[in-house]
């Protein structure tokens, strides 16, 4: 995504936003999407833990997202973040 930045010269600059990447970049879009983001990486560390005790395995990184899960859930309630971040289109001068 592209947004244009007024700077301190009044030029318009235009900024690319980073999305999340690396090895948690999805732990990180579920945070940012509040309870409903918690919610759903509880659901999805839950059916794939009882998935994998189902077909006798037990994976280790269900209980790992179970509480990043959690965390998400916790700090959606706190903050007011139900359904997501919410954007800002306005800029700042």
């Amino acid at each position: 995504m592209e947004k244009e930045m007024y700077g301190k010269g009044g030029s318009c600059e235009k900024q690319i936003e980073k999305k999340d990447e690396g090895f948690f970049g999805p732990e990180k879009a579920g945070i940012k999407k509040g309870v409903i983001g918690g919610i759903i990486m509880i659901g999805i560390a839950t059916v794939w833990f009882i998935g994998g005790l189902y077909i006798g395995l037990i994976f280790f990184y269900p209980p790992i997202l179970f509480l990043i899960g959690v965390y998400a859930l916790i700090k959606g309630l706190v903050t007011g973040n139900v359904n997501g971040e919410k954007q800002s289109t306005m800029t700042e001068g």
